[in-house]
């Protein structure tokens, strides 16, 4: 296999050059998949977006929904919210208490005006 500015083609010399093609899938763009029935609809694939506290952020392909975490409470405040804002929770939201950092994944419990149950996993 030869690399040429980004395609990958077979070394066959016995013929033309054949470029093999690369099949993208909706799991392409994830690092993270919310799935549920949630009112607003916050479902389907998150990408990295950036830092928060030092922690990664995520946010909704062509949507502006986040993934963050928040820590800036209380000592015993550690919390995996699913909100339209990062660093600040404008309702409605999700969230899991959660000490352990990245990857956020798990169960996300509807706060103020959303509802349903999301779930938050590895592609």
């Amino acid at each position: 296999m030869v690399r040429t500015a980004g395609s990958i083609f077979s070394p066959d010399t016995s013929g033309p050059l054949k470029r093999r093609v690369r099949k993208k899938y909706a799991t392409d763009y994830a690092d993270l998949i919310v799935t549920g029935a949630l009112d607003p609809d916050v479902t389907g694939s998150y990408k990295e977006h950036g830092t928060y506290g030092g922690q990664p952020t995520y946010k909704k392909k062509d949507e502006l929904w986040f993934i963050w975490y928040d820590d800036s409470g209380a000592p015993a405040d550690h919390w995996w919210n699913i909100s339209p804002r990062v660093g600040f929770l404008v309702p409605p939201y999700w969230e899991k208490y959660s000490l352990i950092l990245p990857p956020p994944t798990g169960i996300y419990n509807p706060i103020d005006s959303a509802v349903g149950t999301a779930t938050v996993s590895l592609p």
